[in-house]
C-alpha cells in the first residue's frame, strides 16, 4: 500500500542519517493530514499492527507501524492520546467498549449480553478518553499485571471484601492487587478464538482509579 511505501521512504532516510532502526520493533509515523494515507482518519494501526520489513544500511528493520496525522489544530494532549491508543491496538488490544443492561441493578446470566457502544469506556484511552490508563482486563492481556497482581473471585462468595489499588496508580509492590477477577460461569455461546475446542470462561473484571495521573 502506499502508507507502507511511505513508512519503507522515510525508514531508508533515517537510516542514511545513521540511524539504527533495526533496535526497534514499533514505528510511530507522524504525518500531515494532506498525505491521506490513513483515509481521512486521525489515526490508524490494525490489531498488532502494519508490519513491514525493509533492508537498511543496519540491516533488516522489521517493526510494525502506526499511523497518526497531526495537523496544527490538534492539541498536543489529543495527539499523545491519539499515539497511545493506536500502540493500544499495535499491541494486540481492541477498543474498550461499554454495555447498556437495561436493569442497572443487575448485568444478567452468561450469554445475555447488550449491544456494545463501540468507544463507549470514558475511562479508558482505548475507550473515548485519550487521558485514561489501559483497564485492569487490557493490562493484564499485556502482561503488564501479572497473576500476581490479581484476586481471582468465585462466583459463589457473599459478603466478602477486597482491598485493591487504584489502576491508575503506580503499584507500592511487584505484588499490589491491582484488581479483581470474578468467575461467573462457562458461557457455552462462545468459543475461545485462539482454540475452538476450549470453553469459554466468563470473568467479571473490577477495578478502582483515582482522580489523578
Amino acid at each position: 500500500t502506499e502508507a507502507l511505501k511511505a513508512a519503507a521512504n522515510a525508514v531508508d532516510i533515517d537510516s542514511k542519517q545513521s540511524i539504527d532502526l533495526t533496535q526497534y520493533n514499533r514505528l510511530f509515523i507522524a504525518h500531515d493530514p494532506s498525505t491521506n494515507f490513513c483515509s481521512g482518519a486521525i489515526g490508524q494501526s490494525g490489531l498488532g499492527g502494519s508490519c513491514m520489513t525493509k533492508n537498511t544500511s543496519h540491516g533488516a528493520v522489521n517493526a510494525s507501524t502506526d499511523w497518526d496525522s497531526w495537523s496544527g489544530s490538534i492539541s498536543l494532549e489529543v495527539r499523545i492520546g491519539i499515539a497511545m491508543h493506536e500502540a493500544g491496538h499495535s499491541l494486540g488490544l481492541g477498543h474498550a467498549d461499554m454495555l447498556r443492561f437495561p436493569d442497572l441493578s443487575r448485568i444478567g446470566p452468561i450469554g445475555s449480553l447488550p449491544p456494545s457502544v463501540g468507544y463507549g469506556d470514558g475511562y479508558d484511552v482505548m475507550g473515548f478518553d485519550l487521558r485514561g490508563h489501559f483497564n485492569a482486563h487490557h493490562q493484564f492481556q499485556l502482561g503488564w499485571l501479572t497473576p500476581d497482581n490479581v484476586i481471582n473471585v468465585n462466583n459463589n462468595v457473599n459478603g466478602s471484601s477486597y482491598l485493591i489499588e487504584p489502576i491508575s496508580k503506580p503499584m507500592s509492590s511487584p505484588t499490589a492487587k491491582k484488581a479483581l477477577r470474578v468467575f461467573r460461569g462457562v458461557d457455552t455461546s462462545r468459543i475461545v478464538r485462539t482454540d475452538p475446542n476450549s470453553i469459554y470462561k466468563d470473568y467479571l473484571w473490577v477495578e478502582t482509579r483515582s482522580n489523578a495521573g
